[in-house]
């Protein structure tokens, strides 16, 4: 491990410890990737100390490191705040930011709302928590009657519901005449990852077809881009700072790893796109993106279009049931089956569930 590598694994570090509201830097917060090779004892040894300077650092009015909303923000929650209002309201919360819930949490003083929906908690791999579970003796109140969509869709919505042993159902807006079917021409295509939305915009933007990257501004695809840009590093063997690559020091080591490891399709996707189009090709492509005003269809992963709605959604082809193992005993995330619920109700009108059309095959007992 140079010096270089070791600089990237705490700044990452640092990083992931920012995302949480925990007091104190240790190995949890180092990136998961990091240790393909090495065991968390390893490399905590080496990498926690170098990143508890960097916070120290960034703490320090007169620290040289790179600034940002992350670090004052975090900073403040360390503080243990008091907000001096007659409520909170915390939309959301079942998807909380952990350092903003801790803040929330901690209020003695204050009546606090939370807002949301504990079926479609799906940011939990991002660090997300589910604050509205840690409140006890609360009044809640249901909200079920959906604006959006109509029966029909309702009931695609509702089957997932199931899946999840959701205590309510969704009731569809009667005025509305939603159907579920084929849709060639969608407004806007799911996709479960980022390789297959890449594989769309890729395919849009070879046709000369107008096409925009949810949530649709200038930065939407930062993500891919910011992906791309690590690849053409790790070709040139001088290592990234890409949070979810920087355990990796040449594009052979990411190649090889996306290979052997299991649950890594959708890495393995862009990694593969990487290789057949090239890096430049992508980087074209995502700079060749058009506002969604101007674009004839948007393409998203299912998480980003998450608080979305288009008049026509087609699901994409990766959302895919785990296989059973050995034993024939099928494992399935909840948090899966809770962002099927999501990609299904971002249509208003007309649906086309492609690979989230028999909710069955996600049961675990079939």
């Amino acid at each position: 491990l140079n010096p270089v590598v070791l600089t990237r694994m705490a700044q990452a570090t640092v990083n992931g410890f920012m995302k949480t509201a925990d007091p104190f830097i240790t190995e949890v917060h180092i990136p998961s990737r990091v240790f393909a090779n090495h065991s968390p004892q390893e490399i905590g040894k080496v990498v926690v100390p170098i990143a508890q300077r960097i916070w120290e650092d960034l703490a320090r009015t007169d620290g040289k490191f790179f600034f940002s909303h992350d670090v004052y923000l975090k900073l403040w929650q360390l503080t243990n705040p008091h907000l001096p209002f007659d409520y909170v309201m915390f939309d959301e919360a079942q998807d909380a930011d952990p350092v903003i819930a801790s803040i929330v949490g901690s209020q003695h003083n204050t009546q606090v709302i939370y807002v949301g929906d504990q079926n479609q908690a799906i940011y939990g791999w991002r660090g997300a928590v589910d604050a509205m579970s840690k409140v006890d003796g609360a009044t809640r109140l249901p909200l079920t009657q959906s604006f959006r969509f109509g029966p029909a869709i309702a009931e695609q919505a509702n089957e997932w519901l199931k899946l999840l042993e959701a205590k309510h159902r969704v009731v569809g807006f009667d005025k509305i005449r939603s159907t579920v079917e084929p849709v060639e021409v969608p407004r806007a295509i799911l996709c479960r990852g980022n390789g297959t939305a890449l594989g769309w915009v890729l395919a849009f933007h070879e046709r000369e077809i107008p096409v925009a990257l949810a949530p649709g501004d200038k930065n939407a695809g930062k993500d891919i881009e910011r992906f791309a840009w690590a690849a053409k590093d790790l070709m040139n063997e001088e290592g990234t700072d890409h949070p979810d690559l920087v355990g990796f020091t040449t594009w052979k080591q990411l190649t090889e790893f996306v290979e052997e490891e299991e649950n890594t399709a959708d890495l393995k996707r862009m990694v593969n796109i990487i290789n057949r189009m090239g890096v430049g090709k992508v980087i074209d492509a995502v700079r060749g993106l058009v506002p969604e005003d101007k674009a004839t269809v948007t393409v998203s992963t299912a998480h980003k279009a998450k608080g979305l709605e288009w008049d026509s959604v087609k699901v994409a082809d990766d959302f895919t049931p785990p296989e059973p193992d050995e034993n024939g005993d099928i494992e399935i995330d909840p948090a899966d089956r809770m962002l099927a619920y999501v990609t299904v109700t971002r249509a208003k009108n007309r649906l086309d569930p492609g690979s989230l059309a028999s909710p069955e095959l996600w049961d675990g007992r079939c």
